[in-house]
């Protein structure tokens, strides 16, 4: 769910700074087109443009939506291994597998974190 959100809000952000992108240049273009116009926006889309690369760079969620595709993927296979619990030794073993998996994506969770 988290990882699917975090895609598309790149992918938004992505597709905004394309169009920002777009205008900035046909804005240029209108400007050479007309020079005696009272007003140009070449500047104003380039500078969303700016802001919209910034933010995606702040909020990382390329690389929020790769941890959380992981993590959900490393959880489905201890929540597909936990069907084949049968006995106190596979349980033990089974217990410490899962410990890993979530002591690993606490681990990268505090690497992010301590990055910001």
């Amino acid at each position: 769910m988290k990882a699917k959100a975090n895609r598309w809000a790149g992918e938004k952000y992505f597709v905004l700074v394309i169009i920002c992108q777009l205008l900035a240049a046909s804005s240029s273009l209108a400007g050479v087109r007309w020079p005696d116009a009272r007003v140009h926006f070449t500047g104003l889309f380039a500078a969303l443009a700016s802001a919209f690369i910034a933010w995606l760079e702040v909020k990382q969620h390329g690389e929020l939506a790769q941890a959380y595709s992981v993590a959900e993927f490393d959880l489905s296979l201890v929540e597909q291994r936990a069907l084949y619990v049968n006995n106190e030794a596979s349980f033990s073993s089974f217990v410490a597998d899962a410990e890993n998996a979530i002591s690993r994506e606490h681990t990268l969770w505090i690497a992010r974190r301590d990055k910001s």
